[in-house]
C-alpha cells in the first residue's frame, strides 16, 4: 500500500499503515457466501452510455491474481505532478481469508462480496490539488464485478461525501463496460467526488478530496478514471500496464486565477 505526498487524510493514512485497502470504505462487512447472486449474469455487461459516445467493447475478461491487482495500480510516475513521500507498493487484500476492517469478506453475506477475490488501494496527494485515491475489487468473473459495481460507488460515496451534500455527477461518457460518479462536501468540508467504473472482471474506484482539494469538471474525472481502467484492460490483456495521466489533462488553476 502507497500514499504519496505529505498529507493528514487520516481515514485513508490509517488503512494504509495497518496494511489494509487504502480508500476501501466498506461500511458494513461482507461475505464470500454464492447467495442472492444468481442473477448476475443477467447483468453482466450492462453498461451506461453517457453524452458522448456509447460503450466500448468489453474486450477479455480475465480472472486476476493478486500481484496483478497491485499492477493495475498507478505509481507516481503515472500521475505527472502528484508526488511525495512514498511509504512502499500497494498490496493485495485477500476478500476471502483477511479480516480486515472495514473490508471483511469473512464468513458475512453482502452484494459486495459475491465472487470478490482481492482488493488493493493507493493515494497520492498534491499541495494545489488535494489527494487522489485508487481502489481495484477483483471478481471471479464479470457478472459479480457488474452486481457489485453500483454498491461499491455508494459505500465509497457514504465514507468519503457527506450524505446531506451528495448528488449523482453525470459523466460526459462511458469509462469501461459501465461508469457512474457521485460528487459534494468531503468529509473535510471540501469539494469531493467519487468515480466507479467496471472493466471486465474488475470494479475501479477513485475519490478526490483532502485538504484544498481541486474541484473536478466532468471531463476530468473522466480523463482520472480512464487510466485506472486502461490499466486492468491492459492487464486483463496479459500486457503490461502503461497507461498514464495525459500532460495537461488536469486544469489546476483556481477559480478566480487568470
Amino acid at each position: 500500500m502507497r500514499i504519496t505526498g505529505n498529507t493528514r487524510y487520516g481515514r485513508l493514512g490509517r488503512f494504509a499503515a495497518a496494511g489494509a485497502v487504502a480508500g476501501a470504505l466498506l461500511l458494513t462487512g461482507c461475505g464470500s457466501d454464492d447467495g442472492g447472486g444468481g442473477d448476475r449474469a443477467d447483468r453482466a455487461g450492462q453498461g451506461e452510455r453517457g453524452d458522448k459516445g456509447t460503450r466500448p467493447a468489453p474486450g477479455k475478461a480475465t480472472v486476476l491474481t493478486a500481484e496483478q491487482v497491485t499492477a493495475v495500480m498507478p505509481r507516481e510516475a503515472d500521475l505527472p505532478g502528484w508526488g511525495g513521500s512514498t511509504s512502499g507498493e500497494p498490496v493485495a487484500v485477500d476478500l476471502r481469508t483477511q479480516d480486515m476492517a472495514p473490508v471483511s469478506c469473512v464468513n458475512k453475506k453482502d452484494p459486495i462480496c459475491e465472487g470478490a477475490l482481492f482488493a488493493s488501494g493507493t493515494m497520492f496527494a498534491r499541495g494545489d490539488a488535494g489527494t487522489l485515491a485508487f481502489s481495484v475489487y477483483a471478481y471471479e468473473d464479470a457478472a459479480a464485478a457488474t452486481t457489485a459495481s453500483r454498491a461499491l460507488l455508494d459505500r465509497h460515496a457514504q465514507g468519503s461525501l457527506d450524505p446531506r451534500d451528495t448528488v449523482t455527477s453525470p459523466l460526459p461518457g462511458v469509462i469501461g463496460e459501465s461508469s457512474a460518479a457521485k460528487r459534494g462536501k468531503s468529509k473535510l468540508r471540501s469539494q469531493g467526488s467519487v468515480v466507479m467504473s467496471q472493466v471486465g472482471t474488475t470494479v475501479l474506484v477513485i475519490e478526490t478530496g483532502g485538504l484544498n482539494a481541486k474541484i473536478y469538471t466532468g471531463d476530468e474525472l473522466m480523463a482520472v478514471g480512464k487510466v485506472i481502467a486502461e490499466r486492468s484492460r491492459q492487464v486483463q490483456n496479459g500486457e503490461r500496464p502503461t497507461a498514464k495521466l495525459k500532460d495537461g489533462a488536469l486544469d489546476y488553476r483556481k477559480i478566480g486565477d487568470s
